[in-house]
């Protein structure tokens, strides 16, 4: 058995070809079976003799040699507006947690890469007035969460140039366990 990958190519985007020395086709000999050669690296001849001197040439490339996820991801050549992939959830916080932190999530996917703002209660969340703010890509952190500050409706804004999306609301509150 012979296994082989296209020269030049990334192994996961190879097509890898394999032939049985023993195995033959009734519809091709060996002399009629298509002949496959790789004359440089932007093409793939299929020819074959008993086809009347046919010849086709095949482009190759990541979608057509493999299938993968990456054949199904949006063409990041194109610009677009944002499009959330994740919206942020209601929390309820533990008084008592020993945990530090509240994260609310949010992610978007646009071109050129959406920015964030958040909002709690329909107001803009100014990320300097308070040390305990921060913003990892577009999850929004609160250290040290505190009821009286901090519970209310939060909304994540995504925007680029072509465009802003705003999120549904979630809720952070506040209960002992």
């Amino acid at each position: 058995e012979y296994s082989g990958a296209l020269p030049g190519l990334p192994t996961s985007y190879a097509a890898l070809i394999r032939i049985k020395k023993s195995s033959s086709s009734s519809l091709y000999g060996s002399k009629t079976r298509p002949r496959y050669s790789n004359p440089s690296l932007g093409t793939l001849s299929v020819s074959s003799p008993s086809w009347r001197g046919a010849s086709a040439q095949h482009y190759y490339s990541p979608i057509n040699l493999y299938h993968s996820s990456d054949a199904f991801k949006q063409d990041e050549s194109v610009d677009y507006g944002p499009v959330f992939l994740q919206e942020p959830d209601d929390i309820i916080f533990p008084t008592d947690s020993d945990e530090k932190k509240v994260a609310l999530n949010c992610e978007a996917r646009g071109n050129p890469v959406p920015n964030y703002r958040w909002l709690r209660n329909g107001t803009e969340i100014d990320l300097e007035s308070d040390y305990r703010y921060s913003l990892i890509d577009g999850t929004f952190i609160i250290s040290n969460p505190s009821e009286a500050k901090d519970s209310g409706h939060y909304q994540c804004l995504a925007a680029n140039t072509f465009g802003s999306v705003l999120s549904r609301e979630a809720i952070l509150q506040f209960a002992c366990e």
